[in-house]
């Protein structure tokens, strides 16, 4: 048999996590617009000239479980038009396509969906301050004065809409990661001794380098390594293998860290020991 212990911060796999600078701005990603005021997310419900809402629960760590979402939640993929415009497209529900806001002046607070992007307002710039508010601020391609271009969550009616100011409930931007690595690794055994083992390590993944390093998770690497080989190696996507010897072998995910994120080395102590042989009484 062998045991697991170890320290650090564990990834959740499969989650959402708020986006605290543009640097987490992934074109081709998955995202959630949220308002964390309200505890919901834009919807597919599309409404006559702007979008529901959808309730959504939040982790402990801020984080919103993929697992948990209602399939009413509104999943976007986001990605980059050119310099310093992104376009919004909903993915899921009876109304998917690029989400626009108004073009002439008598569309006031207009935020709908469409599949054609021909003459629409449908690109915007993003802005995100350090705690997380976004700035969605939607194209005006034809320049006309008083439109409500800014995205933001009504914050006296179950709605998202456009407003001319920042005078509503803020949003934020939620992204979807997978933490590097195995959350739980696929151990490979060569039975070259009679060491006994068990069927896997519940529990390992990538350190989550604690809350303030969502938003970027998936763009981060980790160096795994064994300081005991002969026991256990692990790859460099986190698997680990067992050789059949018995031992102690500290397996480590290591986060070099850069000028926003600290460094960190979660440790997990792998001990494999030898079977224990018992004789029957007389």
């Amino acid at each position: 048999m062998f045991c697991i212990t170890g320290g650090g911060n564990l990834a959740k796999a499969q989650s959402y996590q708020l986006v605290k600078s543009p640097d987490g701005l992934v074109s081709g990603d998955k995202y959630l617009i949220v308002s964390k005021d309200k505890g919901d997310a834009l919807s597919t419900d599309q409404k006559t000239s702007n979008r529901g809402v959808q309730v959504v629960s939040f982790a402990q760590d801020g984080s919103i479980d993929a697992a948990t979402l209602n399939s009413n939640v509104a999943i976007i993929v986001l990605t980059e038009e050119g310099t310093d415009l992104w376009s919004f497209q909903v993915t899921n529900g009876s109304k998917t396509g690029y989400l626009y806001a108004a073009g002439t002046s008598s569309k006031s607070n207009l935020l709908k969906t469409s599949t054609s992007t021909s003459g629409l307002d449908y690109r915007a710039s993003i802005s995100i301050a350090k705690t997380g508010e976004a700035t969605i601020v939607f194209e005006n391609q034809k320049n006309t004065s008083g439109l409500s271009r800014t995205l933001q969550r009504n914050t006296s009616n179950a709605l998202y809409a456009c407003y001319a100011s920042a005078s509503q409930s803020p949003v934020y931007l939620y992204h979807y990661v997978e933490p590097a690595g195995a959350t739980d690794p696929k151990l490979s055994y060569n039975p070259a001794s009679d060491v006994v083992l068990s069927s896997n390590i519940a529990g390992w993944s990538a350190p989550a380098l604690t809350s303030e390093v969502i938003g970027d998770l998936s763009t981060l690497s980790f160096t795994y390594s064994s300081d005991k080989e002969a026991v256990a190696t692990v790859t460099s996507d986190g698997e680990i293998s067992l050789t059949g010897t018995a031992g102690e072998a500290v397996i480590s995910a290591k986060f070099d860290g850069d000028a926003d994120y600290a460094a960190q080395t979660p440790t997990y102590k792998v001990n494999v020991f030898d079977p224990v042989t018992l004789d029957k009484e007389a």
